[in-house]
């Protein structure tokens, strides 16, 4: 079994299937969409060579019946899928709760047939499935370490511990390598961030002083990639900062492992990796 519905450029959200006004017949466009590989001729061997390789966008075209009240539920239909408007597609099955954002291409339907039948052509220029919920990792200095059940010896007990040699795991369960998204927050003075990935040795880093309270987001997502401070509440664009040669991490599919320095006030230091999984088709 499966869901899906339809949300507007206003938000507002229409169930599509298993509603008693429709019955979808079709949808094409939900497994992976077709690669666009460029070749080019050398002319001293056979064949040719590859020269690049992308997905191509994805077309997701829905094919329903209005079963009831044809007109009113046309036009109402009219307001989801608004020509030239972006809106966001929900689709969940028994392995995947997901969504993807498109803007509506064409809306057909023959006005004059007694049970009409409605076409809507949705392009998504970013091709991948999003799943709905986000994934965060921590590292830190400080770990919890205070649990359920407990009790209270009479030397006490820890309620966290510093740990100076912390690595953070972040897991990709997606189909498709993806950026992330860092905050790093200052419990105490900061001088010159690194981050590392333990596996590649690339490295992003940042010629920055922080104070206590202060927040740096680092986005490496393809087309959003950007880094910001936030000081006393004001958000500043710091990618002035950067030092030379930064790796724009991107998390392979699987585990990811990372880690940090800085060239003082390691002790204050705490950072937060999100991300959302994606995935070629549901």
């Amino acid at each position: 079994m499966f869901s899906m519905a339809i949300e507007n450029n206003l938000g507002n959200k229409l169930q599509i299937v298993n509603d008693q006004n429709f019955v979808v017949t079709h949808v094409e466009g939900l497994t992976p969409p077709a690669s666009v590989i460029s070749t080019g001729v050398v002319a001293t061997m056979d064949g040719e060579r590859q020269t690049n390789v992308r997905v191509d966008k994805r077309n997701i075209v829905i094919t329903l019946k209005i079963l009831t009240d044809v007109e009113q539920n046309r036009i109402l239909l009219y307001k989801y899928f608004k020509l030239k408007a972006p809106c966001k597609i929900f689709y969940k099955n028994e392995s995947r709760d997901v969504y993807i954002e498109g803007t509506v291409e064409t809306f057909e339907a023959d006005l004059f047939t007694a049970l009409q039948e409605v076409q809507i052509s949705i392009i998504c220029a970013q091709p991948y499935f999003k799943a709905l919920e986000e994934m965060y990792y921590d590292i830190s200095q400080v770990l919890s370490a205070f649990e359920f059940p407990f009790a209270i010896d009479k030397d006490g007990i820890e309620f966290s511990v510093l740990d100076p040699t912390l690595i953070a795991k972040v897991e990709n369960s997606g189909d498709v390598v993806t950026g992330v998204i860092i905050e790093i927050s200052a419990n105490g003075a900061i001088a010159n961030p690194k981050i590392y990935n333990t596996v590649t040795r690339g490295m992003f880093g940042l010629t920055l002083k922080m104070e206590k309270g202060d927040i740096v987001r680092i986005n490496t997502n393809k087309g959003s990639k950007k880094v910001e401070f936030v000081h006393e509440g004001i958000t500043s664009n710091i990618m002035n900062a950067i030092m030379i040669n930064p790796d724009w991490f991107q998390l392979e599919i699987g585990e990811n492992f990372f880690t940090y320095d800085c060239e003082s006030g390691n002790e204050f230091f705490n950072m937060q990796f999100s991300h959302v999984n994606m995935y070629e088709g549901v």
